[in-house]
C-alpha cells in the first residue's frame, strides 16, 4: 500500500475533536485502501464526502474544485511511486498537504514548483498533521468551510 492514511486520519480526528474542525475531507479516490479509510472515518464519525472518478476530459476541473490537496506516500515507496496527481495538484495553485518523506520526489517537486502554501508532515507525526490541517483551515474562507456536499 503506497499511501499512508493513518497519519492523516489521526490528525484529522484531532482537527475535529480538539481543533477548529473547519475542513471536510473530499475523498475522491480508488484503490485497495479506500474502504479501510472510509471505515476509519465512519468509526470516528468524521465528516467526509465520497466522490467518484471522473472522465479524463473532466479531470482538470475536478482538480481545481477543492480548497486544498492531500497527497500521502508511505516511506517504503519513496523513489518507487509518484502519486499521479502531484503535477496537477501543483499546477492547480491550491495549497497542498503532503504526508510523507522529505526524500521523495513529491516533496522535491512541491518545494521547487508550488506557488501556493505547502505543508509537509512525516509519516506518523500526528501532531504536526493536526497543526498543518489547522493552518490549511485558516486559509479557507469561512463561506467555503461551511458549505455542504
Amino acid at each position: 500500500m503506497a499511501h499512508d492514511y493513518n497519519t492523516f486520519v489521526s490528525g484529522y480526528l484531532l482537527h475535529h475533536r480538539q481543533g477548529s474542525g473547519r475542513l471536510v475531507l473530499w475523498l475522491n479516490a480508488v484503490g485497495s485502501a479506500v474502504n479501510a479509510i472510509t471505515d476509519l472515518l465512519d468509526q470516528h464519525q468524521l465528516p467526509y464526502v465520497r466522490g467518484a472518478p471522473v472522465p479524463l476530459k473532466d479531470l482538470a476541473s475536478l482538480l481545481v474544485t477543492p480548497d486544498a490537496h492531500l497527497i500521502t506516500l508511505s516511506d517504503p515507496f519513496v523513489g518507487f511511486v509518484l502519486p499521479s496527481k502531484v503535477h496537477a495538484s501543483i499546477e492547480s495553485g491550491l495549497p497542498i498537504l503532503y504526508v510523507g518523506s522529505p526524500r521523495s520526489d513529491v516533496h522535491r517537486l512541491c518545494t521547487e514548483r508550488i506557488r501556493a502554501p505547502y505543508f509537509r508532515v512525516d509519516v506518523g507525526d500526528v501532531q504536526k498533521c493536526w497543526q498543518a490541517l489547522e493552518s490549511v483551515a485558516q486559509l479557507v474562507p469561512e463561506r467555503k468551510a461551511s458549505r455542504q456536499g
